[in-house]
């Protein structure tokens, strides 16, 4: 298995490597009035690599400023990849040079 649906939330989570598709029924929706069921395709992919965004996307910064310092994760086909609750982003920066205000829950976007 690819995914796995949860029905109350209408969230797909990743189990596998690999794609699968999703068709949307519902019961408002009759299928002999409609020429195609919406279908999406869902693509589980490993990460590849990360890209660190300062605000103002200067990698020139000044002492005594605040900055936004998110990161990004992709696979290998340069996609961006959708962090979910369960991915955790490690990170440090030297003390010397930032002082981290606040970062979020899991670690993609520091202040």
């Amino acid at each position: 298995h690819v995914g796995r649906l949860d029905a109350d939330t209408s969230r797909v989570t990743g189990l596998n490597i690999g794609e699968t598709d999703v068709q949307l029924l519902n019961k408002y929706v009759n299928v002999s009035f409609v020429s195609r069921i919406p279908t999406t395709t869902v693509h589980v992919i490993p990460p590849s690599y990360l890209v660190f965004e300062i605000s103002g996307r200067n990698w020139v910064i000044q002492t005594g400023k605040i900055y936004e310092i998110t990161i990004h994760v992709y696979g290998s086909h340069n996609h961006r990849l959708k962090l979910t609750e369960n991915v955790h982003i490690e990170s440090s920066f030297p003390l010397d040079y930032l002082n981290v205000i606040s970062s979020s829950e899991n670690g993609s976007y520091h202040l």
